[in-house]
């Protein structure tokens, strides 16, 4: 939600980022629970917003709700490079051969080997690990991408209309658009 608001806000030209960092400080602009909370809400939205130029800021203020969370989940692809990693390896391959359940254990061995690849990665705490899995499933929540009942999880690929897909391609986008489209 706070990446949405910041991205209507600068596209709209209310606000600079350097705006809602002031306000987010100040004023609690994205009603965090402290001080502590609304400094990293606002690193976080000034990281996203620096990954992208003004015609993706232009086409998104443009969109439906269902599309801004998506592209809002683009946004973190581009900037977190775990979670676009997860996406290319795991989303994607489980898209490509129509295998749309996501359970918690595929997302631990993701983990695991990514853990195995990466030293830094290697010195995580399985409390991390946990926290790790949830965010990944948060985002795809939020963005409209798993639906979860029970137990069960299952991914909902987004539906990528023309528009959105000359907009992804006109950005170079298009190992995102892959990733999304279920396509190798």
């Amino acid at each position: 939600q706070e990446t949405k608001d910041a991205v209507l806000a600068v596209g709209r030209d209310e606000l600079s980022t350097a705006e809602i960092s002031e306000r987010s400080e100040s004023e609690n602009f994205f009603n965090a629970a402290s001080k502590s909370r609304a400094k990293e809400i606002s690193q976080t939205v000034n990281r996203r917003m620096e990954v992208i130029d003004d015609g993706f800021v232009s086409y998104f203020i443009m969109q439906n709700i269902e599309i801004q969370k998506v592209l809002v989940l683009i946004m973190v692809m581009l900037e977190d490079r775990t979670f676009f990693d997860f996406m290319n390896e795991i989303f994607r391959e489980k898209s490509v051969i129509g295998d749309y359940n996501l359970n918690d254990a595929e997302i631990i061995r993701f983990i695991h080997n990514l853990q195995e690849k990466d030293g830094k990665a290697a010195t995580w705490s399985d409390a991390s690990i946990q926290k790790l899995k949830l965010y990944i499933k948060n985002l795809l929540k939020d963005s409209g991408m798993l639906k979860t009942e029970k137990k069960t999880s299952t991914i909902v690929r987004p539906i990528i209309a023309p528009d959105f897909k000359e907009f992804l391609e006109n950005e170079n986008l298009n190992v995102i658009e892959n990733i999304l489209m279920g396509v190798r």
